[in-house]
């Protein structure tokens, strides 16, 4: 059995070389570093804001899809996200929409523990398409969802979209309790049936996600994408993900063929592809191996501060502030720990609507 095992790792492609900023810059694409300052969010906002000038200018009307990559652990990242949301929304608030690394179950799994009803895979599906401009989920997610990393900044960018009523979808592919993805899901399920796990796929990355669940997720939030952007008529629709999901990972052995940018490509979008990382441009992560010569499309930026939170720590509504002063900017932020009735006040509003969002079942 081992001598088998050893003949069949030899199989196994060799491990893709680094993207270094050399081979980035050399391959046509931005590098844009904050090291001056790194709490100072300015640069890579105007950096960002240029580019989607420019690019939008040669589109002709066609719309453009802004993937930007994340650490889901840094509150600079988000924080750097919604400062972009209020530009754009204040340049073009009729001709932005949002899609989020959100599972696309999110609004029907709140809904079905408030009404302690079982609901189905497909009920709950059927909560989030009736859904449209993402109020709703929104709402849902801010009232009962604490989530793990930089929890305030992800509330404060969700709660922007919100009050700014930005047509928001959480595009990633459902998954169940067991956070596996969930292949009884219409729409998540429909993709894996048509896109089979490979005999290699069941390798799993150092952080417990494998390169076909990176595949089948990407394929989703494209695919969620381009409905929404057909349903809103947008002509900027600005995706976050995790950076793994954007031009592939070594660590979770995701190549760049089944990535968020090749995918969008594929679907027949034009793209711009925002890289943010915090140390000293770390790409060690991003394949160089399969990834296009020409990176055009591609903004890598550099040494954003890498202060890391995971759950409320309680310093990181300070934080945030110290970072928007650095900036010169200004957001309303969404903390519980300084403004619990925010939440009870969600909650209140969910809870009574949350029975009205549940389509009865046909009675035989």
């Amino acid at each position: 059995m081992k001598m088998i095992r050893n003949w069949l790792n030899k199989l196994r492609p060799a491990a893709p070389l680094p993207l270094t900023p050399a081979q980035a810059t050399q391959s046509g694409a931005e590098v844009v570093s904050c090291a001056a300052n790194s709490m100072d969010l300015q640069p890579a906002l105007s950096a960002i804001m240029q580019r989607i000038e420019n690019v939008s200018a040669s589109l002709n009307g066609r719309p453009l899809v802004v993937l930007i990559g994340e650490n889901h652990e840094l509150p600079a990242h988000k924080i750097l996200q919604t400062l972009l949301l209020t530009k754009l929304h204040g340049q073009r608030p009729d001709k932005i929409a949002c899609g989020m690394e959100i599972s696309g179950n999110k609004l029907g799994q709140i809904v079905s523990c408030i009404e302690n009803k079982n609901l189905t895979s497909a009920e709950k599906r059927e909560i989030s398409t009736q859904d449209p401009s993402g109020q709703k989920a929104l709402s849902a997610y801010l009232a009962y969802i604490n989530p793990l990393s930089a929890p305030v900044a992800r509330h404060t960018q969700l709660a922007f979209c919100r009050s700014s009523k930005i047509p928001t979808r959480f595009t990633d592919a459902a998954d169940n309790s067991a956070e596996d993805l969930d292949s009884e899901d219409p729409v998540t399920g429909a993709i894996m049936k048509a896109h089979p796990p490979g005999w290699r796929d069941n390798d799993k990355g150092t952080e417990g996600t494998g390169a076909y669940d990176l595949k089948i997720r990407n394929l989703v939030m494209t695919a969620e994408a381009q409905k929404h952007i057909q349903e809103t008529g947008a002509q900027l629709y600005i995706q976050q993900a995790g950076v793994a999901h954007i031009l592939g990972s070594k660590i979770h052995k995701a190549a760049y063929k089944d990535s968020l940018q090749a995918r969008f490509k594929q679907a027949g979008f034009d793209t711009l592809s925002v890289i943010v990382t915090s140390k000293d441009f770390d790409l060690k992560d991003i394949p160089a191996f399969e990834l296009p010569t020409d990176l055009s499309d591609c903004l890598f930026i550099g040494n954003i501060d890498e202060k890391r939170v995971r759950g409320y720590d309680g310093d990181e509504g300070e934080y945030i502030k110290a970072l928007l002063k650095k900036s010169q900017a200004d957001l309303q932020i969404f903390d519980y720990n300084t403004e619990p009735k925010t939440r009870n006040e969600l909650q209140e509003y969910v809870d009574t609507q949350a029975r009205h969002w549940i389509k009865p079942r046909p009675t035989l």
